[in-house]
């Protein structure tokens, strides 16, 4: 162990007579600095509370406090920390539930290092005010509107017979386009009819192709002589 390594290196029991007491000093003195906040809330609510001090020692066995966790990790990662953190909670409850003249001492020894000053209980408001509300509990007034609901079917023949008439102006906006577009036709038609005659004269016009690839058939004569 730790203790037999020292024992056989510095050729005493350095850690019962110099390490162990430094850290004594150390959880004690740490402990007595920020006492006050003990006092406040959350933490006076707590009836007991465990803290992980982490410590150094150097060559010289000098020791030096590296961290206070205020809430340690319990979770073991071997079978050494196993053991040594179930002991550790078995006699942390016993110091708390059992009787301290009855209880036995644990695997770990834990023993009381400071009595200080009991902590006065602060003041809570409340303490000073008994606070009560007085009344009936009231409920949301029901609705008097009747909510119609749609029937389902109702709604079906709605929605297509509003389908169908839409089909119906598709459809009629898309013969209406198409007249146009015939009238339009005919009247190209008729212009280069017209173009054609007064080009040629009267006694004969000639075949002509229009813009939309119609053949528009003309009165066929003989041309005129000399022409």
């Amino acid at each position: 162990t730790y203790r037999n390594f020292l024992r056989e290196k510095f050729g005493y029991d350095a850690w019962s007579e110099k390490i162990l007491p430094a850290m004594h000093r150390i959880v004690v003195s740490s402990l007595k600095c920020v006492q006050e906040a003990f006092a406040k809330p959350p933490s006076s609510r707590c009836c007991f509370q465990l803290f992980g001090y982490d410590f150094f020692v150097d060559a010289d066995l000098n020791v030096w406090l590296l961290e206070v966790n205020d809430i340690p990790s319990l979770h073991p990662t071997g079978p050494v920390q196993e053991n040594l953190m179930n002991s550790c909670l078995r006699d942390v409850l016993s110091i708390v539930l059992d009787d301290h003249q009855l209880r036995k001492p644990g695997p770990l020894r834990f023993e009381p290092l400071y009595h200080g000053k009991p902590f006065p209980r602060l003041v809570q408001p409340s303490d000073l005010f008994k606070l009560a509300v007085f009344g009936k509990a009231t409920r949301r007034p029901c609705s008097t509107t009747a909510v119609v609901v749609p029937d389902l079917k109702e709604v079906q023949l709605a929605f297509e017979a509003k389908r169908e008439q839409y089909l119906k102006s598709l459809a009629e906006k898309r013969r209406l386009a198409q007249q146009r577009e015939q009238a339009e036709k005919e009247r190209k038609a008729q212009l280069r009819l017209s173009l054609a005659r007064r080009l040629w004269g009267t006694a004969s016009t000639p075949c002509l192709q229009d813009a939309f690839g119609d053949c528009t058939r003309c009165e066929e004569s003989p041309a005129p002589e000399g022409s």
